[in-house]
């Protein structure tokens, strides 16, 4: 899956408009992803709708017997994912993503 690929899935469920936050890391040793992506939901009742949607969801791009598994983050809410993400560290050099693969931000 690319973080296109899984964005497409998540708004064909009817989550479109239900999350302003989307980055699904890249292995750049492999350029696959890692297994797991960071999504922030707008709001509570969003967070609940993606909760019981995606608990135990298969994903549809790609035959496999992996069964996705919902989980709170250690970061919450979008100023802190951007500031997170977003940040260089000194010198310029961006280790918190792999280059050519940036979060989804909505803007407002």
């Amino acid at each position: 899956y690319t973080q296109e690929m899984l964005m497409k899935e998540l708004d064909s469920h009817g989550m479109a408009s239900k999350y302003d936050f989307c980055y699904l890391p890249i292995d750049v040793r492999n350029s696959k992803n890692v297994g797991y992506a960071f999504v922030n939901c707008s709001d509570e009742d969003s967070t609940g709708a993606f909760y019981t949607l995606f608990t135990g969801y298969k994903f549809q791009q790609f035959p496999s017997r992996k069964i996705a598994q919902v989980c709170q983050a250690h970061i919450q809410g979008i100023d802190n994912l951007k500031e997170h993400f977003g940040t260089k560290r000194e010198g310029g050099d961006d280790r918190r993503v792999a280059p050519g693969s940036r979060p989804f931000i909505r803007q407002a």
